[in-house]
């Protein structure tokens, strides 16, 4: 059982981010066939840790996988979705999102203080997504940035009370783990050719999943510590600090943005782990 587990959450992950980063490698249509992968390997974790797609869905957890397959479909068919709208277009998908997930909460009259928290979620992420939008030539300013978003907030549900979606977040940041690793050893081996930066589109998909399982864990966990989801939050503003590093050599980068973003990340577990 144990080796089942760590095959799930950490080597299947790897595995479905490198062959995400080896498209890379296809010119034609990169950006609309990498949306339609990272949605893939996303929605094929989201499955196999948390169960299968069920219709009509009912609970929240049901509405999931449809949630991250419509985010890989819009990126694939809109493009300017991620390239030329991505604020617009990501508040408008996560607040769709939020109010299907937390819809029989809002309708039965059920609104308390911690709706507020997947309301800062939906914020944060679509200021962000815009962000990340302009930063598209990178190769590791967003893609370490939600790496690290992933495995805080994952960590953060483990310890918050909801272990299905606390799993499924850890894997995706290993997903997300795994296209890095590939990208970065291009970089370092001069004599191949290196693979190119995860497109916008594919990073739309990405950090709008992140955004739909915030908002899940924010309205759902049972019980998640206020301050340590703030300073998970707080994971997606670092690139205003680490955008700076991009001015250094390559084989620098990730472990500058990834120690900028360990800061909060790190933070947010020690804060869940005293609320545990």
């Amino acid at each position: 059982m144990a080796t089942g587990l760590i095959l799930e959450t950490i080597f299947l992950p790897i595995a479905l981010g490198a062959v995400l980063a080896l498209l890379g490698l296809n010119r034609a249509y990169r950006g609309r066939v990498m949306a339609v992968a990272a949605s893939a390997a996303l929605l094929a974790i989201l499955i196999i840790l948390d169960g299968g797609v069920r219709f009509p869905p009912v609970a929240s957890k049901h509405k999931l996988p449809y949630l991250v397959a419509a985010a890989g479909v819009l990126a694939a068919a809109l493009p300017a979705l991620a390239r030329k709208y991505a604020l617009a277009s990501s508040a408008l998908f996560l607040a769709s999102g939020m109010l299907w997930l937390l819809w029989r909460r809002i309708s039965s009259g059920n609104v308390d203080i911690q709706l507020a928290l997947p309301a800062l979620a939906l914020l944060v992420v679509a200021i962000a997504a815009r962000a990340q939008a302009r930063d598209a030539d990178s190769h590791f300013l967003w893609p370490v940035t939600l790496l690290a978003g992933f495995v805080a907030a994952g960590l953060a549900g483990l310890l918050g009370g909801y272990i299905g979606l606390g799993m499924v977040l850890s894997a995706s940041g290993a997903a997300l783990g795994g296209a890095l690793a590939l990208i970065f050893l291009s970089v370092l081996v001069k004599k191949a050719p290196a693979l190119p930066a995860l497109p916008p589109e594919a990073l739309w998909v990405s950090i709008n999943t992140l955004g739909i399982y915030l908002i899940t864990l924010g309205g759902f966990a049972t019980n998640l510590s206020p301050v340590a989801y703030i300073a998970v939050l707080s994971v997606l503003a670092t690139p205003a600090i680490s955008r700076r590093f991009l001015a250094r050599t390559p084989h620098l980068q990730p472990f500058l943005i990834g120690g900028t973003a360990l800061v909060p990340a790190a933070a947010a577990l020690c804060l869940a782990a005293l609320n545990f």
